[in-house]
């Protein structure tokens, strides 16, 4: 009877993530960060262990104001994908894992990424029965590029080892630019200007360009296809030491599920701190034109090129604004760059547009920029591969297939109506990070299967 108490109220959690905000961005160092500020706020023992760049062969676990730093020479991957696969598999201090885990004593080891972890530290948890609990964030370990899109900038669902090694070996990272990329010099530079023009440079060089490859044509011996090989087994046999999957939305628990399918787990919608309910505090700007906005990068697999040419095909009067990178390539009388923009902008951004568009080609696990127009109001149409549709309750007026036709048809349904259908209709609870965390914690507590 205690032990289920403590279980509910008192529990010793342990997240791991491959990096923290401010040096880490994206919506998983800061979903990371805000559950266990929630966790800890609501009564619970919550500590957070990060990789850190170790030049030295000998690993350590150091605790530095509030934060554990796993120390190995272990790289962390990118969207660009890994040159040598073998870089990553390396052996770590068995013995210093075991006097980890029997000091902070975890009841659950909650997993965000498997880059920079490990697979010690998972053989080492279930031998300790510390239940181990995953966060399906990205596709990294079913797909070594975390999102499922080829170098060819195409979806990829199928489980081919020569093509994924090909793939790699395209643009995939070296050993040495992996560990520039998370040198904590670099995490506190990244956002310059120089770097960020540099690394936009970099993005439309080798990932931008959507060329067609044909993969046959692609020079890589057996001996490296093995290599990967034995890493995406090393990262199979990783997985199914989970003992619950945390789906942060259907379209992840279905990706999840189609590559290695005896999983299981439940959906829970995730949020963020910042996320508040505003919809009543929302006031549109008056203004005669219809404005479209989108929010993202430039890369094919956000779609936006099927924006791009869906607006040439609309009649009325409306304009689309651009935000999150340099867009000033497409401008013209009708598209407006509104370039990088600072999460302080978002209410300013939300109270501007009329209707905020999300065309990925690739599937979004999630898609936090949904979840915040919908906090404003804000009326979201996003293509079916978008995760956090599950949180609408009327996703069948406002989904559309990823190509321009179906956009057309209801971005245009939304210019000559714009009717209530459109408004997004969610639970208020959506946006209340302690709520979201309280369903957290009952997955912690869930045995078997719980699909």
């Amino acid at each position: 009877m205690l032990e289920s108490m403590r279980t509910c109220f008192d529990m010793k959690i342990l997240h791991y993530s491959f990096g923290l905000p401010p040096y880490s961005s994206g919506g998983l160092p800061l979903y990371v960060k805000d559950l266990a500020y929630s966790q800890k706020r609501n009564g619970h023992e919550v500590n957070i262990l990060i990789p850190k760049l170790c030049f030295t062969k000998h690993n350590r676990i150091v605790k530095r104001n509030g934060i554990i730093y796993l120390e190995s020479c272990l790289p962390v991957s990118s969207v660009f994908g890994m040159r040598n696969p073998s870089d990553y598999i390396q052996k770590f201090d068995r013995s210093l894992i075991r006097n980890f885990f029997d000091q902070l004593k975890p009841d659950i080891f909650h997993i965000h990424s498997f880059m920079g972890l490990p697979k010690e530290f998972l053989e080492i948890a279930k031998q300790s029965k510390i239940k181990i609990v995953y966060t399906t964030h990205d596709y990294y370990g079913i797909c070594l590029k975390c999102n499922l899109i080829d170098s060819s900038n195409n979806f990829c669902d199928e489980f081919n080892v020569k093509k994924c090694a090909k793939c790699n070996q395209i643009n995939g990272l070296n050993k040495q630019v992996a560990y520039l990329i998370n040198n904590d010099f670099y995490k506190k530079i990244k956002n310059n200007a120089f770097i960020y023009m540099f690394k936009s440079k970099y993005r439309s060089n080798n990932v931008g360009k959507g060329k067609q490859i044909n993969f046959d044509d692609v020079i890589c011996t057996e001996k490296k296809i093995g290599e990967y090989e034995k890493l995406l087994n090393y990262y199979y046999d990783m997985f199914h030491m989970i003992d619950i999957f945390h789906f942060n939305s259907e379209i992840s628990q279905e990706i999840y599920k189609r590559f290695i399918p005896d999983i299981v787990g439940k959906v829970v919608p995730i949020t963020l701190e910042h996320i508040k309910d505003n919809r009543s505090a929302n006031h549109k700007d008056s203004h005669q034109k219809i404005v479209i906005g989108f929010i993202g990068r430039k890369e094919p697999y956000k779609g936006l090129n099927i924006l791009l040419h869906s607006l040439k095909k609309l009649v009325g009067n409306y304009v689309c604004y651009l935000y999150g990178d340099n867009f000033s390539e497409y401008e013209n009388e009708y598209v407006i760059n509104k370039g990088i923009y600072s999460s302080s902008e978002l209410s300013n951004i939300f109270h501007t547009i009329d209707v905020l568009v999300v065309p990925s080609i690739c599937k979004e696990t999630f898609g936090f920029v949904a979840l915040e127009a919908a906090s404003y109001g804000v009326p979201v149409l996003m293509s079916k591969n978008v995760g956090s549709q599950c949180i609408f309750e009327n996703k069948n007026d406002i989904v559309f297939d990823a190509n321009v036709a179906s956009l057309v048809e209801i971005l245009q349904k939304f210019i000559n109506e714009s009717g209530d259908k459109f408004y997004p209709k969610v639970n208020k609870n959506i946006f209340n990070i302690d709520y979201h965390s309280e369903s957290i914690i009952r997955l912690y507590s869930t045995k078997g299967d719980v699909l």
